[in-house]
């Protein structure tokens, strides 16, 4: 995300957006690194998030992300989330 446009600047444009614009609109968070950014997304109106949690230890991802679950399915929020990485490889491969 932008640094310049902050989450409690977004929680109160998209709102009045989504009340206006005439065609579908979809707004999602990427590589969300916290449940709290996740939530503050949700709180936004943005209509999906991805939690990337790769980092954690795989027990704390996976509540984390059913945290992050919850919170969203109240609002119908689709949520995404990280668990690992793909191709990481040393300089000698």
């Amino acid at each position: 995300m932008n640094k310049g446009i902050t989450l409690p600047l977004l929680h109160i444009t998209f709102p009045y957006l989504v009340q206006h614009i005439t065609v579908p609109v979809s707004i999602h968070l990427d590589h969300g690194t916290s449940v709290l950014s996740c939530k503050k997304a949700i709180d936004a109106c943005f209509t999906s998030v991805m939690l990337d949690a790769s980092l954690k230890r795989i027990d704390t991802n996976i509540d984390m992300t059913n945290e992050v679950i919850e919170y969203a399915r109240k609002k119908r929020v689709i949520v995404e989330s990280e668990i690992g990485s793909i191709g990481k490889h040393d300089a000698s491969d």
